[in-house]
This record gives structure tokens, sequence and C-alpha cells, in this order.
């Protein structure tokens, strides 16, 4: 198989205009990397239709939208797109699959151990005209004690999966197709990914630390009363963040009320 090759496409949020009606892409830099992508994969149509999804997310979920994790799970797809040289808008069962098997095992060369920029940011230059990073990569991904990646967990994957079935959602909507989305066979139980684990643990000081500066007036009452009842969660039960922090869809689950109901007795938690 061919060598991959991959850029940066979307711009980093500070640069993101997406009222301003300018060209697919802005930067110059990525403009030449698409050009130089085969016309069969679709390039210019297909980052068109991602960045219309950007803005399209922002407007129809503002709190749940993050720009930074959706962009890059876009580029992702696209760039996978453009290796294997089929366009993105056509995706079936096996090029989501394919995909999937390269997002779970991507090429050394596509990951680096730490976050990168995406470009040689000059201030003094107008966004088009920025230089794409040459140390920048495609994935985060850490390695084993043996050299190799460790694998991404299934979070991850389904975050990743849930993505791609919200473009292509928005996509075969707005042009009226009806064709299936390629996500519909997918099946988190057929790639064995481990459930995610937590990598950083807070010792007992660093909780009380954190408790304490919560009092402090550093931070607003009403964000210091959220940011109490999160930790004693978090320190005192088995309560996943999902279970603790909940959804527009999803309630506070029973056992997080009834501990909060604990708290309010407790004379630390006297003001509650």
């Amino acid at each position: 198989m061919r060598p991959f090759v991959f850029f940066p496409i979307f711009p980093p949020y500070s640069q993101w205009r997406p009222d301003r009606g300018t060209n697919v892409p802005e930067c110059t830099a990525v403009c030449d990397q698409l050009e130089n992508v085969p016309a069969d994969a679709q390039p210019f149509t297909s980052t068109w239709y991602c960045m219309e999804f950007l803005t399209y997310s922002a407007i129809t979920n503002p709190s749940g939208f993050r720009y930074s994790l959706l962009a890059r799970s876009l580029e992702a797809m696209l760039l996978w797109s453009f290796h294997i040289q089929a366009p993105l808008l056509g995706w079936d069962d096996a090029q989501m699959h394919g995909f999937l098997d390269f997002f779970c095992n991507p090429p050394v060369g596509c990951t680096a151990a730490a976050s990168r920029s995406h470009y040689l940011e000059d201030r003094a230059a107008p966004f088009k005209d920025w230089v794409i990073n040459p140390d920048w990569r495609l994935f985060r991904r850490s390695s084993n004690k043996n050299g190799g990646l460790i694998p991404v967990t299934r979070d991850v994957f389904l975050r990743m999966v849930s993505d791609v079935k919200k473009f292509f959602d928005f996509y075969l909507l707005s042009t009226q197709s009806a064709r299936p989305n390629p996500t519909e066979g997918v099946s988190r139980e057929s790639w064995g990914l481990d459930r995610s684990t937590s990598s950083a643990i807070l010792t007992e000081k660093q909780l009380d630390w954190l408790l304490t500066d919560a009092l402090s007036s550093h931070v607003h009452s009403r964000h210091a009363l959220q940011v109490m009842i999160y930790l004693g969660l978090a320190r005192y039960t088995n309560l996943t963040a999902k279970q603790i922090v909940g959804s527009p869809d999803a309630q506070m689950s029973r056992d997080a009320l009834q501990f909060l109901t604990h708290l309010a007795g407790v004379n630390a938690f006297g003001h509650l």
C-alpha cells in the first residue's frame, strides 16, 4: 500500500469563521495539499460538507459542541478517504470498517506521544498564509513497553463511531439520499476493545486541596457548589463521570441523589 500522506485540514478554533463565507479551505497551504489529492476522492466537495457539518453542529448542539474533538474526527475521516482514493461521501460498509481498523491501528508515522499544533502560527499574518506544522500528527497515541501503540479504548472508539454517524446523518438528510448510514453495520463487540480506565488518579491530599480551593473566593459560589458535589461523588462513590454529571436527556442517578442527601447532613457541607 502506498505511503499515508497526512496534513491538517481545518483551522484552529481561534481562526474558525463559519459566518464569514471564505473559501473552503481558507488556508492556502491546505488548499495546495488538497490539489494533490486524486480527484476521484472528491477532496474539496468532501471538505466543504465537513465544514458545513461543523457549523451545523455548533448551531444545533451549542452546549455539547466541541470543535477540536469533532474536527479531529472529520480530519481522520477525510484523510483516510484521500488515502484509499474513495470519496468520503460514498462510503459503504467495507470502507467504514476499513476506516475504523485504521483508526484503531494507525501507521506509527501518523501518531505522536503529545499533541502538536496544526500550523506554525504567525499572528502577524492572516490565517490563509499560515504554514502547516511539519511535526503535526493525526493521532496522539502512547507506546507500550514493547514499542507498540497502546490500543484505543472502547469509549474513544464509540465516540468516533458517533461522530461518523452524525456526519452521515447530516449529509444524507442534506442531500435527501436514501442510502443507508455506513455506521449501521458497526458492532462494538466485534472490535474487542478494553473499557476506558483513568490514567490520572488524584491522591487524598490533592482531593483535599481541590475541595478547599472550591470554597475559596477564586471560584464563583454557584460553581464552587458544583465542584464540591462532583469531587465528593468522585471521591466517595464508584459512579462514572457520565452517571455523575448526567446529560440533558438523563437525570442524575438514584445513587447520586442519595449521596447528595448524605452530603447535605455532613457538617463540612452544612451550607448546602
